[in-house]
Parts: C-alpha cells; structure tokens; sequence
C-alpha cells in the first residue's frame, strides 16, 4: 500500500501485506466499508490459490492500515474461501450496495466453479451481504446469494463466468446493478464470442445465470468479451451510468471495446449493434479497461489495454471524454486518442490500467498501469501524471451554472460568463432561465420543468407539493399514525390528498387502515372488528344472509337478502355471500374449474385450470379428458381414425388404443419379407407392423422366393461342374402346389431295366432328373425335352416304336428288331427269313437255331 505524495514515488510504501504460501495474493484488490460502524475501509484481497486452490479473499480491517508501516501477515486475517478445488474464488472483486439495504456487500468472483457439477467450469459469482460488523470470514459454499448456472441451465461448459465483476447504475434507477464477464460464452455458432450479463439490483436472493435481465454477446467468435467489465460514470450527463465491456479476441483479430451507454435494456443485446472502439491485428485491446478523469475537463476518459501491442510490447489506449454524440467509438489507433506504449518487447504493458485518483494532490486523476513482463517477468508499475487544463463552461443565463461543451484552457476565455465544469459541478439544464438550475427549487407550478435539473420533473419534496395521507385500503380516509408525503401528483393507489380527507378511526385498538370496511361513521359487519369505531364490535343488524337456490354455497342477489343480528345464523337455503353467477345451474359457482384447451378441440387437459364462476377469456373448457391438448385431431369426442400406416397412429378418440377404428387393417404374418402373409393372423392394426401383410395366401412363409402370383422356375444347381438337368430341391414359387409347372420343366420316362431305352407307360413332368431324388422312384428316367419357348406339353409326348422298350425289366430286351437265322453259325443271318422280335428268337421260339441282328453281303 502506497500513500499518496506529490512526487509521485510508488516507493514510499505503507504497509506490505503478505499471504499464506501458494495463495497468489493479490490476483485482485478493492476496498470498501463491510463494518459499516466506521469511517474506515476495508482492504480486500483476492487469492485464487489459497484453501488447497479452492481461492478466497483476505480482508484487513482499514483501522490497521491507519497505523505505524509494518509488515502484516494475513495469515490470522479474517476470510472469505473458496468451495472446491481450482474454483479460482478471489479472481475478481466488487464492493458495493447491491442487495439494496444501504450497506455494501462483497462480490466475488470464482470463474472455473463447476456449477454443481453440471458444466465444467462454468463459474460462480457471490455476493456476501453485510452483516453491520467487521468482517468475520466464512466459507463461500454457504453464502445463500449467489448468482450460478443453475436450472434454467446454459448448456456449454467453460464459460469462466466472473471472470471480471463491476457495480455500476446501468438503468438509473438508484440502485446498483452487477455486471458479469463471461469471456467463455458461446452465441450459437460463436464460440467463445463471450458476453457481460447484467443483473438489476437489488439482487435480494440466489439467481440462476441465465436469469440475467441484460446480456450483451459478443460480436464474432473468439471475442472473448466480458474479458474485463469496468464502471464509467455518467458519460452522457443523462443520470444513467455507462459501462466499459472488454473483448481483446484471438489470434490476429484485433481488441476491442465497447461503451454501453446507461438506460433501459432487456434481453439479448448483440455487441455488434453497440459501436466499438478497435485496437490493432492482435493487440489484445479491451484486455483491461477503466475510466476517470485524466485531464480535468470535467468528462470521463476511457483507459483501454492492449498487452499485446507490437509484438507483447504492450499499450494502452487513452480516450478523452467528448460530447456524448461524438463518444461512439473509432479506429483507436486515431490521431484523437492518446497512446501509451511500453518500453520493450514482452513487457505486456496494459494487462490491468486503473485510476490512482488524485495521488498528488494537483486536481486531476492520475493513471496507474500494469506491465507485468517487465524485466523479464518481475513486473512494473507505471503511475502517469493527470493533464492539469481545466474546462470551463459558458453561464448564459447569468445562474452560475454552465452549460454546452467546455472550452479547456488555464483562464476562461473572454466573451460571456464563463464557470468552472470541474469538481463534479453538474450543468445547467436550460441555459436560457435563470430559475432553472441545479440550485433552484423544483416547483409544481412549473409543470412538466426540470427545476433543479436532476433529471426528474415536479418529483417528491417540491416546494409547493401536496401531502398526500396513507390510504392503504382505498376508502379516502387516511391514516393519521403515518407520515404524510410530499408530492405534486399523488403517489399511486394507497395515498389520499390530505386536504379535505378524512381520517381512519382513531379508537385506541381499532384497526386504523388495514381494509376499506373500516372507518369512522362505516356501517357495521359481521367481521370481528369496530367498523364504525364506535368501540362496539359487531353492533346492530350487520349480518346480511343471501338466498342460495340452487344450493351449492353461493348465493346472490336474485331475491331480497335477509338482515339479521350479528350473533345470528343462517335461515335455512342462505349463505353469507352473494358470488354466484348463475344461481340456477349448482355446477356454476367460484369454484367451477375451467380446463386450458390449448388445441381448441372443445375438450381441456387435466392440469392446467382456472377457478371461476363465469368463463375465463381465451380457449377453456368445462372437459378435462382430452389426453393430447396439443393437437385437435386427439379428443375424447371424435372417432378412431387410421393415420397412414407408415405413420405413427394416433389415439384420437383418447381410449388408450390407437388401433380401434373400423378402418383397421387386418395383417398376416410375414415372416420372409416376400410381401405376402402367411394364414396366421397378427391382428388388425391401423400402422403397418414389423414383417407384415395385408396379403394372405403365402404357401411357405420361410421361402421368400414363393407366393401367389410369383412366376414358377425351375431351380438348377448352381455347382457349374454339375450336369445339366441334375437333380436339385424346387420351390413352390407360385404356390399353385406344383413345384414343377415350369416352361423350363421337361418329361422324364422311366428305364426300369437301366439299358438306356425308355418305357412309354411310365413318365414325369419335372425340371430335374428325378432318377437323383433319393426315394423318390426306382429305376432310372430317361429326359424327352421339348422345344422352349412355351410351356411343355400337358401329356407326354408320343415315342416312336423304335424308342420304346418292349420289356423294361430285361436291360437285354430292349426295343423290336429284325432277327435273321444263322444256320452256319458265321454270325451272318438270312435275309430272307427275318423275324421281328424283341428278344432273340433262339431264346423264345426253341428252335435251336442262332439268330443273329447282322446280314448281308460285308456279314461276319
């Protein structure tokens, strides 16, 4: 700690102040009352590293500070830790009032807490209310305000929330809003476009991260805006405070920054609709950010940082204040802005920039800025005097207060009245009245006139204001035990000018403003209380019974009521109240629930209702059965319809069963895909099941290559060294029940005797050798094709007399042949004594002589 001197020597230390080990002390630093019993400001320092890494911040009570210079240890100071591991709590600091008490509370910043384990380090921001006593330390795991990425949920990890942390008047409201850095977060396909979320105060309980109420994004990806957050002040003199949002980027994209004027925002703000002040490729600009006055012309300057300037060499950028037209942001690198270089390459000059106030005491704010490469990594610290010109301001109305742009100069300059802009002296808001001024007194006579010019016309406290009495119940009397108010309209429900009004009762005991029924000379009710303050409760025939026809507790005023005594009880069919709306219908009352139907299919869903005796406007019904209130086509009052069965069904008359309608389709079993079903019945369905079919009939329900209709083939064996026509298994293909009804099908006749001629009494249509089945006819089959194209013929085909085999149960009897004697053995026969025969005639006629098949002139 460095006492302010006007030498401006950072080397006349006050304290050192030093951690635990491997704490990281002084990641951060700030100040502020957390007592608030004393002048005194507390020191607050964060330590990312302390607790096991968990982080923390130390405080040091400012009575300490006001001692002798020593050394002081923070080992026994009082702490503020983090709740797990590498949560870096302490990695960014705020102090002020943000819970709206009046007393300021301490912000802090833990960027890589993992949300409850849900998103990886996606950060967590506490607030630590004050408590009106010193600080006692605590562990951050308890402190109940918190601002965390709980339920809504963002989906992303690493968004490094607080990572940065400011307090500032955003929508001029008066009180403290919190803004957020979250460098990590993406916009949709930006990735790390980062963003500042926004939270209005007063923040008065735990809020997720998504709640925000204002969040600028990040133009591009990379951005990394929310990098650094910073407070300005009132740039624009509109009695809203601006911000600063960093986003030095990545890579060679160059920094920028963005001033966010003050004022009424909402919802998702894209910072590429916000004027931006831009660095140079790969300066880092917007790294660090801060403002003050820097050369006391009366407006704010904006420190910008850009370590990354040439090379690491490190900057930064220094924009004076202008009128609040011309401060919309620029080329940094511009002939106006004042740029601040480090010395050598590395030194990273601009990593954090602040406002050391006024050190030396000459008027003006000086400049402090961060090189923490220096020397090669021990680091420096810059200190730059303030400009000392003063601005001056021109007074036309002869008030004493200025107004318009300054002129900045030593003397003010020679023309008209000429006052002093500096030392916070706030404008004139019409230089052309001399009663209008920030001295004068607001006035109601002047209506719709800024009197004193701060912003509000004819507010509370005005000179000539009414007093306006306490009617919290609305019945023009007013409560004499509150206090009056001042004001020239009246506040809003609940007041009552106080001229002329009349007072509450002021009966010792009574009620005083609790509910309208209440007053002095107000008629008596049954109520348990003195509405006439007549020190008498319940007095007189006040009870007043209404006539219930239709006898379901409400009544109303169809009939003359009944007056009674207090004390009495109802006469039979009364009520004590009158707020039925239909007094003939008992199922129309107060209670009578109206179901949300969203669909406006006339039926409502079970959960969503209002009770009321008359229909609620918008799409309500009596009916609560409707079992899909999003879609029209779904009620308990329609029929089963079949959707198409390539469609998922729909329950539309809401029974439970999709499948009901009379349009259902019947469906078979098909097992082989073949789209034809089997003879077993799946069921009827409205959607086509998995391997079905409308189709029955299928003959093998395993054999995809058979079904009605499917052309009948013959089947060969695929083996190319097989000889053609061997036997191989058929298939039904057109489930006729003949596998072999086939053009390719041909005519077998039987060999019984095996010698190679066929018998015509026995044949077979088949498109394989039926000699091959095994069982299936003994003997062997003889092929007689037919000539394709076409089918075969339906018989088979005639064979000629020297075809056929005259005795198929002798392979040596064969077919009618010429059998010539051969009486001289030469096997030569005669020709002339031929006989036809089948088998040889020596065999048969036994004659003894040999025949021979042989004759003729070449015989042997």
């Amino acid at each position: 700690m460095v006492l302010g001197n006007t030498k401006l020597d950072l080397s006349l230390i006050k304290h050192k102040l030093s951690g635990d080990p491997s704490a990281k002390l002084g990641v951060s630093v700030s100040l502020g009352n957390l007592s608030g019993t004393n002048d005194h400001l507390e020191l607050l320092t964060g330590a990312t590293g302390a607790n096991a890494n968990k982080g923390g911040v130390y405080t040091v009570d400012g009575a300490i500070l006001g001692t002798t210079p020593q050394a002081i240890p923070l080992s026994s100071a009082a702490k503020y830790l983090g709740a797990m591991a590498n949560d870096a709590a302490g990695a960014a600091l705020a102090v002020g009032d943000l819970t709206g008490d009046g007393q300021a509370d301490l912000i802090v910043g833990a960027p890589f807490n993992e949300s409850l384990a849900a998103q990886a380090n996606s950060g967590v921001i506490y607030i630590v209310k004050n408590t009106v006593s010193a600080p006692h330390g605590a562990n951050l795991s308890a402190t109940p305000f918190r601002i965390q990425n709980t339920t809504p949920q963002i989906q992303q990890s690493e968004l490094r929330a607080g990572t940065s942390l400011a307090l500032a008047d955003l929508n001029g409201d008066g009180n403290l809003d919190l803004i957020v850095g979250i460098p990590g977060y993406r916009d949709g396909a930006k990735v790390e476009a980062g963003a500042a979320f926004v939270f209005y105060g007063p923040v008065t309980g735990a809020r997720s991260l998504s709640s925000a109420d204002i969040k600028f994004v990040g133009a591009s990806a990379g951005d990394l805006a929310g990098t650094a957050v910073a407070r300005v002040g009132d740039v624009d003199w509109d009695g809203d405070e601006e911000i600063l949002i960093g986003a030095p980027s990545t890579g060679a994209t160059p920094g920028k920054a963005y001033l966010i004027r003050g004022g009424a925002y909402s919802g998702t703000v894209s910072l590429s609709s916000i004027a931006a002040f831009t660095g140079a490729s790969g300066d880092q600009a917007g790294s660090s950010v801060a403002a003050g006055d820097f050369n006391s012309d009366g407006r704010l300057d904006l420190l910008i940082g850009a370590p990354g300037h040439q090379a690491d060499k490190g900057a930064v950028y220094l924009v004076h204040g202008e009128e609040p037209a011309q401060f919309n942001g620029g080329d940094l690198l511009g002939s106006t802005v004042t740029l601040l270089e480090g010395e050598s390459t590395g030194d990273r000059a601009g990593h954090a920039v602040a406002s050391a106030g006024d050190f030396n005491g000459d008027g003006t704010e000086e400049i402090l800025v961060g090189a923490p490469g220096k020397n090669g990594g021990q680091g420096i610290a810059y200190l730059i005097r303030g400009q000392l010109p003063r601005p001056w301001l021109a007074d036309s109305d002869g008030d004493g207060f200025g107004a318009g742009l300054p002129v900045v100069d030593c003397e003010p300059p020679a023309g008209v009245t000429w006052v002093l802009g500096d030392e916070g002296r706030p404008l004139d808001c019409d230089d052309t009245r001399s009663d209008v001024h920030p001295d004068a007194l607001e006035l109601c006579a002047t209506a719709g006139i800024d009197d004193n010019c701060n912003d509000a016309k004819d507010e509370d406290g005005a000179s000539d204001a009414i007093n306006w009495g306490r009617d919290a119940d609305g019945d023009s009397y007013i409560d004499p035990a509150e206090p009056l108010r001042r004001s020239c309209t009246s506040p809003g429900p609940g007041w009552a000018n106080q001229e002329g009004a009349r007072h509450e009762c002021s009966t010792p005991g009574a009620d005083n403003d609790p509910n309208p029924d209440t007053y002095a000379g107000a008629p008596e009710k049954c109520d348990g209380k003195d509405n006439d303050c007549n020190e008498l409760v319940d007095d007189g025939p006040a009870a007043v019974w209404y006539v219930d026809v239709d006898g379901d507790g409400d009544g109303s005023e169809e009939f003359l009521p009944h007056l009674a005594a207090c004390s009495a009880t109802a006469p039979p069919g009364y009520v004590d109240n009158k707020d039925d709306c239909n007094d003939r219908d008992s199922t129309l009352n107060r209670h009578t629930r109206w179901y949300v139907d969203a669909d406006a299919d006339g039926v409502g869903n079970a959960t969503d209702f209002v009770e009321s005796c008359t229909p609620p406007s918008g799409r309500y019904s009596r009916r609560n059965d409707d079992c899909d209130d999003n879609d029209s086509s779904v009620s308990p009052t329609l029929t089963e319809t079949c959707e198409s069965e390539d469609g998922p069904q729909r329950d539309n008359n809401c029974n439970g069963t999709p499948d009901d309608s009379p349009a259902a389709t019947i469906w078979f079993t098909d097992a082989d895909g073949d789209g034809h079903g089997g003879h077993e019945v799946l069921g009827r369905f409205c959607g086509k099941p998995a391997s079905s079919s409308r189709t029955p009939g299928d003959c093998d329900d395993a054999q995809p290559l058979a079904f009605p209709g499917n052309t009948e083939v013959c089947e060969i064996n695929p083996d190319p060294g097989v000889p053609p026509h061997s036997y191989f298994p058929q298939i039904d293909n057109d489930c006729d029940g003949d596998v072999n009804d086939s053009e390719g099908a041909i005519w077998w006749y039987g060999d019984g005797d095996r010698d190679g001629y066929p018998w015509d009494v026995f044949a077979l249509l088949r498109c394989s050798n039926p000699t091959d089945r095994p069982g299936e006819v003994r003997g062997k089959y003889i092929p007689k094709p037919h000539s394709p194209p076409g089918p075969p013929p339906q018989n088979p085909p005639e064979l000629s007399a020297d075809e056929i085999d005259c005795n198929d149960t002798k392979p040596n009897e064969t077919i009618l042949r010429m059998w010539y004697p051969d009486t001289d053995n030469d096997k030569c026969g005669d020709p002339s004594k031929g006989i036809l025969s089948c088998p040889n005639p020596e065999n048969t006629c036994g004659q003894g002589t040999a025949y021979v098949l042989e004759t003729g002139p070449n015989c042997r």
